[in-house]
């Protein structure tokens, strides 16, 4: 009983964690590049970071390819955010 307290306890610190990281993000817009049309269009890009600490660039959820239409959850990001 005292270990899945414990368990419990361990991922609701890990939730707020996430939670806490969440707020500070920032979406730039960029060029990204759309995988079903093969075209380079703009959309909202943001910083994430992974479980290490590292940082990845990723579209925000949701955007949709002005040209084919597509879900640009998976486009490739093009630019940078300077």
């Amino acid at each position: 009983m005292a270990s899945s307290m414990k368990m419990k306890n361990v991922a609701n610190a890990a939730k707020d964690r996430v939670m806490a990281g969440a707020e500070k993000v920032k979406a730039v817009a960029s060029k990204v590049y759309c995988t079903l049309c093969t075209r380079t269009v703009d959309a909202f890009v943001s910083m994430s970071t992974n479980g290490l600490g590292r940082r990845h660039l990723r579209v925000s959820p949701g955007q949709k390819c002005p040209h084919c239409a597509s879900s640009l959850d998976a486009a490739y990001v093009m630019g940078n955010l300077s």
